[in-house]
């Protein structure tokens, strides 16, 4: 019960929010009325940099004027940006278009990106565009030495070892804590009930995981954070995290008003690997450059800059 009220008072405030976000983000997109494109990007630094490079890529090879709404809230708020107009596209994943924003288990099927594409098409009026090409999906992450020390290396030993010990401790972040995965964590691999699970921003989960102060957290398996604070991903034995692979999610009526947008997003397809993309994260958590600066040395090392083409 104590759990239903939490998952009750969590979807009340992300609806809340939701309102509250795109009211304002209305409002700011018309004081953009300048522009001819608004790209948004999540609160992540890897979801801001793939945004980034789509922004310098348009502005370069077109004359549009483009403008950036960064730091959206989550999946279904930028989502509901695209739907509202108060952004035109974003990255989404493979994983969150079937589970958050079309409510549908992750299919067996090896087309899934063309699959997602049409079922937002048909439901939505969106496309699904793919890019870039690496697998950022969640994972369940702990202390490499502790979990050594208790040979424990998948999310089943995890659980098996909870059962020895209830007083574990884990964390989550709000909007791990309301997905799929969560639920599918409980139900399919028989997390202990007893087991105390906080609520903690994404930004604070590695930290505290190194400082022993929860067994396990919710994570990413391309973070740079992992091998900074000497954590190691649990191997997923039940696979109930889908692969999260990138793309573009744009309402169909920008590539009717643009055609040559398509065009220019198919160019980043499959351009980084899972390893390139790492990389790419541990720059941008040392802070010493800023975004903008490595989508451009990014985008010119691709060559994408060496001409002009709408």
């Amino acid at each position: 019960m104590r759990r239903i009220k939490r998952s009750l008072k969590y979807f009340t405030y992300i609806f809340l929010l939701s309102v509250v976000l795109v009211f304002g983000m209305c409002i700011a997109r018309a004081s953009f009325y300048s522009c001819d494109l608004v790209i948004g990007a999540k609160l992540d630094d890897e979801n801001q940099f793939m945004a980034e490079i789509i922004a310098q890529i348009i502005e370069k090879n077109t004359k549009l004027k483009v403008k950036r709404l960064f730091n959206l809230e989550g999946t279904l708020i930028s989502f509901f940006s695209v739907l509202s107009g108060s952004i035109d596209c974003y990255v989404e994943y493979t994983g969150s278009g079937f589970l958050e924003i079309l409510k549908r288990d992750y299919p067996d099927e090896l087309n899934k990106v063309s699959m997602l594409d049409e079922l937002l098409y048909v439901e939505h009026s969106c496309r699904f565009i793919p890019i870039l090409g690496f697998n950022s999906s969640y994972a369940l992450l702990g202390r490499k030495e502790v979990l050594k020390r208790n040979s424990i290396e998948t999310i089943s030993d995890f659980v098996d070892y909870s059962y020895k010990d209830p007083k574990l401790k884990i964390a989550v972040d709000p909007e791990f804590y309301s997905r799929p995965e969560y639920k599918n964590l409980i139900e399919k691999y028989g997390l202990n009930p007893a087991l105390k699970s906080t609520i903690m921003d994404a930004s604070l989960l590695y930290l505290s995981a190194s400082k022993d102060a929860f067994y396990a957290v919710s994570g990413h398996t391309l973070d740079p954070r992992i091998e900074k604070y000497n954590l190691q991903v649990l191997e997923d034995d039940k696979k109930i995290f889908p692969k999260y692979e990138p793309g573009i999610i744009c309402k169909k009526e920008l590539l009717k008003k643009h055609p040559y947008l398509e065009d220019i997003f198919s160019q980043l397809y499959m351009k980084i690997s899972d390893s390139s993309i790492r990389s790419i994260n541990k720059e941008i958590a040392k802070g010493d450059l800023k975004l903008r600066v490595l989508a451009e040395a990014f985008l010119e090392e691709m060559n994408y800059f060496e001409k002009e083409m709408f």
